[in-house]
């Protein structure tokens, strides 16, 4: 089972393209794979202050109930600018993946 975090850093025309480029793009890519998938974490916000990303928060609290095996993101950078997070996000994937 995978999961999927969109991160665009505005709500304006260009990022809302953006996501649903990404959307499209990882849709396809569960399909290929024939993975399991659970749901798009989205957020539409700077990612320096880690209070502003619910649902980043929602998917590390997912991630502690096993709800997913993966997570896919365009870039290690949408997941978090913010040290706190970023060790959050290791130790997940340390989890993971031992």
């Amino acid at each position: 089972k995978c999961t999927v975090y969109i991160r665009v850093s505005n709500d304006k025309e260009e990022p809302k393209t953006s996501l649903e480029n990404q959307q499209r793009f990882f849709y396809n890519i569960i399909l290929k794979k024939g993975w399991g998938f659970v749901c798009f974490y989205i957020d539409v916000k700077s990612g320096t202050k880690d209070k502003k990303l619910e649902n980043l928060r929602q998917l590390i609290a997912d991630s502690k109930l096993h709800k997913f095996d993966v997570i896919l993101s365009k870039e290690l950078s949408l997941l978090a600018r913010n040290g706190k997070l970023s060790y959050d996000i290791k130790d997940i994937a340390d989890q993971l993946f031992i």
